[in-house]
């Protein structure tokens, strides 16, 4: 019987690989934007100086 491939079956090729890390990367950095401007929000309406404005 000839081996047709030394890598396991349920093994994700590694471009399928990349590609899902690089989308949960973008999600993160997203939601960390999302958050960064819910926060900055109430500073503003004040009119304190924040991290946020810069």
């Amino acid at each position: 019987m000839p081996v047709t491939s030394l890598r396991m079956p349920s093994a994700r090729p590694p471009e399928v690989a990349k590609i899902k890390i690089k989308s949960q990367i973008k999600s993160q950095i997203k939601s960390q934007i999302k958050s960064q401007i819910k926060s900055c929000a109430g500073f503003e309406e004040v009119g304190q100086r924040h991290l946020c404005q810069r």
